[in-house]
Formats: C-alpha cells, structure tokens, sequence
C-alpha cells in the first residue's frame, strides 16, 4: 500500500515598519503592520520590547521580529533619526522706561529666527535683534531651515517715568539755604551740582 504524506505550508507573516526622523524630544511611535503570536523588538543585539508597537527615545536601527502560534518568523528593520534643534537663549526678564524701548538680541546657533508675541508671529521681526517698545511676553524661535524649533521666552515691563516737583523757583538771600527734595524714595539721583541723595 502506497504511503501519502501530507505536507502543510504554514503562512509567513509580511511584517513591515517605515524608516523614521523626527525632532529630539518628540514622541514617536513605531507599530507592526501585522498581528502576531509574538513581537520582539531589537536595537542591535539587545531587546527592548515585546509589544506590536514601541516608542524609541534614541536613534538607530530596530528591528522588529515577528512569530505566528505555528513558530513562522519573519522581521524587518526601520532607521530611526533624530535631528538636532538648535540652541535659543534669551533673558528672562526685561524692563524699559515709558516712552524708551529695550532692545534684545538672542543667542542661537540656528540659522533662521521669528519673534512671536501672543503666540502670533511679529511681522518683519526674523533676526536674532528685536527691539520691544510695549510690554509683555516675548517669544524667540529658533529652527534650522524652518524644521525643529527651539524657543525661549522674555517677559518684558514698562516702569512709569518718575515725577520730580522741586516746587516754585525761589531766591535767596545771601547765607540763606533751602532743602529741595526730589522725592520718589528709594531711586538714584544725579543733582547738577554732582549730589547723588533724595533732598
């Protein structure tokens, strides 16, 4: 009697997962275009997961494995890139006098800028200088080629002009003297006479 072997070809399962860049400090999220019995995810020799999806934090190339109940394996590999933002530095805080302006200029190794304020862009303002005449809260972005923004943030105050009353012009006999108060306590004071005090 003649033998018959039945030979049963179990499925192979298409894993596929895209190359991805995005800006450092992004979430990113890696999923598996398939279902499987079992996920393994590598960066080099060294697992780091075995969920359909991951979320790598560092760049370099993974490669996901994937297994049916029926132990088919199969896997593929995507590249993983995260591209720099540039540095953007600008003071804290800044103050001018009514009617003045205050003029800031940022630090940055990015090579295109904008100011923002109220989160609208400030029309005309693209260099790292601005000068602010209103008060408020300031915004410099950073990018390189316009991708991956960096920004730091100024909040600028106007301080009201002092008023100085010295009262009426006098005259004075010889030998007489008077006390002239500039008021406003606790601020600097340059006399014409060189005296730096209140009176």
């Amino acid at each position: 009697m003649e033998e018959v072997a039945t030979a049963i070809v179990n499925p192979v399962l298409s894993v596929n997962i895209r190359d991805t860049t995005a800006c450092e400090g992004t979430p990113i999220t890696i999923t598996s275009n398939v279902t499987a019995f079992k996920y393994t995810w590598k960066l080099g020799n060294a697992v780091v997961a075995n969920t359909k999806s991951y979320s790598p934090t560092s760049a370099g190339t993974y490669t996901l494995e994937v297994e049916t109940q029926k132990g088919c394996k199969s896997s593929d590999n995507a590249i993983v890139t995260f591209s720099a933002r540039p540095s953007v530095l600008i003071p804290a805080t800044g103050e001018y006098c009514k009617g003045q302006s205050l003029n800031i200029t940022g630090q940055s190794n990015g090579n295109t800028f904008r100011w923002l304020q109220n989160n609208q862009a400030i029309a005309g303002a693209t260099s790292l200088t601005y000068v602010i005449n209103k008060a408020g809260t300031y915004v410099l972005e950073a990018t390189f080629n316009g991708a991956c923004p960096r920004t730091d943030t100024i909040v600028v105050t106007e301080r009201a002009l002092p008023i100085v009353g010295l009262g009426a012009d006098k005259t004075l006999c010889p030998n007489d003297s008077i006390v002239l108060d500039a008021g406003n306590a606790g601020s600097t004071y340059d006399w014409s006479n060189g005296a730096e005090s209140q009176k």
